[in-house]
């Protein structure tokens, strides 16, 4: 594999600072070469800047982050456009507030906060029917309540909000 760091704008290369991981696959004969882009932030190194002194660039990467919307809850790769299918699409569901966060015990944990249309209140049944339509889309399984005084979206609201500490 070629490994590249580049502008997630321009994809020019970046000798230094935040920049975005892409792959290409270099093995494969008689195939076109592809080119991936991950999408994961990694963050470019001058020569010298590890403790050993290494003279050789490097990428550090790991928790720094991600370029999209997309969130990793246990294992599972979620994107806001999931979230906004299982709840948005439900007749009765007027706005949503999803958070990840880590309880007691540090395991991931997606909470979602529900506001219905009319100011009504939902019933656990409800509940759980919205909790099983997440799950059916991103295998991750949220407690769901419901809060009718959630204040209405800015025009392009941020639904989906990553609390853990990193």
């Amino acid at each position: 594999f070629l490994v590249e760091a580049v502008d997630p704008v321009s994809l020019e290369p970046v000798a230094e600072g935040e920049a975005e991981l892409l792959l290409t696959c270099l093995f494969r004969v008689a195939s076109p070469i592809l080119r991936f882009r991950t999408h994961d932030r990694v963050e470019v190194v001058p020569p010298g800047s590890y403790a050993d002194g290494v003279p050789q660039r490097g990428l550090r990467v790991g928790s720094i982050g991600r370029w999209d919307d997309m969130v990793k809850i246990r294992g599972n790769n979620v994107w806001p456009g999931q979230l906004d299918e299982a709840l948005l699409g439900a007749d009765d569901v007027a706005d949503y507030l999803a958070e990840v966060h880590l309880d007691d015990r540090g395991v991931e944990q997606l909470t979602v906060v529900v506001r219905l249309h009319g100011g009504r209140h939902g019933d656990p049944a409800r509940a759980s029917d919205l909790s099983k339509a997440v799950k059916a889309r991103t295998n991750v399984r949220p407690t769901v309540t419901f809060d009718p005084d959630l204040p209405p979206p800015d025009l392009k609201p941020k639904r989906l909000i990553d609390r853990r500490t990193r």
